[in-house]
């Protein structure tokens, strides 16, 4: 942080108003934010701050511009969209490039996974996941499911219900007490030979009754990007079937483009 924050060879910029007004994302209320980095421009993966210097945008915005930044032929499409259609909602309507998209990611997607409902970030996408899968069981007759297992050390959003998810204790210890019913097991670094029975024994002491859903990221970003052993999730899809569980990929991470 001290390299991002020194003036170097590039000296004072010109401040800018808001500094105060703007609340930041994941940062101290220690830190001096007026010296923090104030990013203008982007071009493919580098960024430029208003002091000049450039960084390797390595996480691509947050998750968000794998494609890189400065496309001009995107920014194009986004101008006619938007003048033909600014927005509208999948709220009792459709619209193009809804039904579009929908049918893409169908195509693209293994399986029969060709179902699609459309949010605006990864936390609400856990929020909803979480009551679709309450939602599932209630219709089958299943209502005393409601637990949801995921694992220590993985970020699934900071919402109430994908905080709970979280299995990082320090983003969660201001908050609590969270919602309940939500249970972490040892991930793949923990225990690479034992995590996936780690799910099972979880659900069993549930007891499985009453357990909704299992939600694992496919590579488990937080703790240092956790790759699973090469049976892990053959094996973990066997358990959850065998106890009538549902089984959530939250990739919002490392999805399409990732």
């Amino acid at each position: 942080m001290d390299v991002m924050r020194g003036l170097g060879e590039y000296g004072e910029s010109t401040p800018l108003g808001g500094v105060e007004n703007l609340m930041l994302h994941f940062t101290p209320y220690s830190e001096d934010w007026s010296k923090l980095p104030v990013i203008v421009s982007g071009e493919g993966c580098y960024v430029t701050d208003d002091r000049g210097r450039s960084y390797v945008d390595g996480l691509a915005g947050l998750f968000t511009t794998q494609v890189g930044h400065g496309r001009a032929e995107l920014a194009e499409v986004a101008a006619t969209q938007m003048k033909e259609l600014g927005f509208f909602p999948n709220w009792s309507f459709q619209h193009p490039r809804s039904l579009e998209l929908a049918e893409k990611m169908a195509q693209i997607a293994p399986g029969d996974l060709n179902s699609v409902f459309f949010v605006s970030s990864g936390s609400e996408a856990v929020e909803t996941v979480i009551k679709l899968s309450r939602q599932y069981h209630k219709a089958n007759g299943e209502g005393g499911r409601f637990k949801v297992i995921s694992r220590k050390i993985a970020y699934h959003g900071t919402t109430m219900g994908a905080l709970s998810v979280t299995g990082i204790p320090s983003f969660k210890a201001p908050f609590e007490p969270l919602l309940q019913g939500f249970h972490h097991v040892s991930n793949t670094q923990q225990d690479p030979e034992g995590a996936a029975d780690a799910i099972e024994e979880a659900i069993e002491f549930g007891p499985p009754e009453t357990v909704a859903a299992v939600i694992l990221e496919p590579v488990q970003n937080a703790g240092g990007c956790l790759v699973p052993p090469p049976e892990y999730w053959k094996r973990v899809r066997e358990i959850c079937d065998k106890h009538g569980v549902l089984l959530v990929s939250d990739a919002v991470i490392c999805a399409f483009g990732r």
